[in-house]
């Protein structure tokens, strides 16, 4: 095997610092999230049915809203966060 073959083969830095700059972008637009409607949560906790989500949010206190005129409910991603235990729940 060539020096040049290795060469060819290796991620440059410029290539390296735009990955790193794509992760950080989608990490941060993940974090950023207010809410998001009760199908994407049950994506989020690995189950198919929007029911059990329905009953799950109601049971363990994770806050939902109607959105106004629709029949879509959002479900508050800080809410998941706080029970899960990402991060501390407000007043502990």
């Amino acid at each position: 095997m060539a020096a040049n073959d290795d060469k060819e083969t290796q991620p440059t830095m410029r290539e390296l610092v735009e990955v790193f700059r794509r992760l950080v972008d989608e990490a941060t637009r993940a974090q950023l999230q207010i809410a998001v409607p009760i199908t994407t949560v049950t994506r989020m906790l690995g189950m198919k049915d929007d029911a059990f989500t329905r009953r799950f949010c109601h049971q363990h206190g994770i806050r939902t809203r109607k959105m106004p005129g629709s029949k879509t409910t959002l479900v508050s991603v800080q809410s998941l966060r706080e029970y899960m235990g990402d991060i501390p729940a407000k007043g502990r």
